[in-house]
């Protein structure tokens, strides 16, 4: 049996600027979700993803490095979870 991850939500149009690099994308099933701004459902994606740890789920984030336009959106990350 072969587990099938998507990553379907970092490749809409609106999210493609927001990866750094193109061949790095983030998961669905365990990416970081941000809060809306605005009611806006299109700006809850930043490129990142929740990692287990040894006894802990979600214990680390893993995330590209952030663009100069983006530090916003890694601070607001930082500062949620």
């Amino acid at each position: 049996m072969r587990l099938v991850l998507s990553n379907d939500v970092c490749r809409l149009m609106v999210n493609m600027y927001k990866n750094r690099y193109t061949d790095v994308l983030c998961l669905d099933e365990s990416r970081v979700v941000l809060r809306c701004i605005d009611d806006d459902p299109l700006t809850d994606y930043i490129n990142a993803n929740f990692v287990d740890g040894y006894r802990q789920k979600n214990a680390y984030i893993s995330t590209q490095g952030s663009t100069v336009v983006f530090v916003l959106l890694h601070a607001m990350m930082l500062f949620v979870y």
